[in-house]
């Protein structure tokens, strides 16, 4: 299962403004990292650090959860006014004036609740070098790489700079469009390879679509451009991911499933074994009790360190050197 990728984000953004003067209805957190945001007729779903899109399979289930339950009360019918991507990056605002909604999709993922620009709630606290996400502070955003190629082009392999843009698929698909080597440093290139890129990423853009990817009648991955034969176009990207995240999370439940099966399987065959183990020790207990005083006039004989009538007839066999004697009772 993968995250969204800043192409795709700088896409999905253009479907998420379909909320902008909506009215806030309500915030389900669904388990895990996943948060369901509801705008009157309009719902999207943010797994975060994995994706945020507009939902079409809903999942009415509906957990507590700090987070949610203070933002459905503090936004409760307030009007969305825009929804935007700071500086191009991965961090989603949904600003309502004072108050903004922020999700922040890199790394694990996070959202925070700031009011006149100070933390009110946060769903995970964090904490950086440069900054700190928990109630009371200051929210500040953070660093990104600008949003323009051109902007991060320095002495690392171009691939890098053009990844921090586009993220790493179709970072890589432009570089292979242009025909230029990854791993080219940014500051070796021509200014011809550099209009070349620009050129090759306007395209991208205006060719983008919804695509999704199948192997044998199944949805495995999703794209803005065809990485593959088996492909199908979707009217929405907000569409195809959600289909593909919808069975991501049945497959991660199956899987879930099937272990939990093996878990009963293995304890069921570790009682079978403690059970054959105290059968087994019940059964030398019962002997051991039932054949007590035979057991006490062997050793009393043994005793004597002589092999006695009594001993050679139950067949002991007495070992005078080592102490010890010898019989099947």
């Amino acid at each position: 299962m993968r995250s969204l990728e800043r192409f795709e984000y700088r896409h999905m953004i253009k479907e998420l403004k379909g909320a902008e003067r909506k009215h806030f209805t309500k915030a389900y957190f669904l388990g895990g990292k996943r948060i369901r945001l509801k705008f009157e007729n309009l719902n999207i779903i943010a797994d975060l650090g994995m994706r945020i899109n507009i939902a079409k399979n809903i999942e009415e289930k509906s957990e507590k959860n700090h987070f949610t339950d203070y933002i459905r009360k503090a936004l409760e019918n307030k009007t969305l006014k825009e929804v935007y991507l700071h500086n191009g990056d991965r961090v989603v605002v949904f600003d309502f004036g004072d108050e903004k909604l922020i999700f922040e999709m890199f790394a694990e993922g996070n959202a925070v609740f700031v009011k006149n620009g100070i933390i009110e709630i946060v769903f995970r606290n964090e904490s950086w070098k440069d900054r700190i996400l928990k109630k009371g502070e200051r929210y500040r955003f953070p660093e990104s790489s600008p949003p323009e190629f051109e902007k991060n082009i320095s002495e690392k392999y171009v691939v890098v700079s053009l990844i921090s843009v586009l993220g790493k698929r179709y970072a890589k698909l432009v570089l292979e469009r242009c025909g230029i080597e990854e791993k080219t440093p940014g500051n070796k290139l021509s200014a011809e390879q550099v209009e070349r890129i620009k050129n090759e990423i306007e395209r991208l853009e205006s060719e983008a679509k919804p695509y999704g990817f199948f192997e044998n009648g199944k949805l495995v991955d999703f794209g803005l451009a065809k990485f593959g034969e088996n492909w199908k176009e979707y009217k929405t990207l907000s569409e195809v991911v959600d289909d593909y995240y919808l069975i991501c999370g049945e497959e991660r439940e199956d899987k879930e499933v099937e272990k939990l099966r093996r878990a009963i399987e293995k304890q069921k065959e570790s009682i079978e074994e403690y059970e054959k183990k105290a059968e087994e020790a019940e059964r030398i207990a019962k002997t051991i009790h039932e054949k007590y005083g035979l057991a006490e006039e062997i050793i009393k004989e043994a005793k004597n360190e002589k092999e006695s009538g009594f001993l050679k007839k139950i067949g002991a066999r007495l070992n005078k050197k080592e102490k010890t004697v010898e019989c099947e009772i």
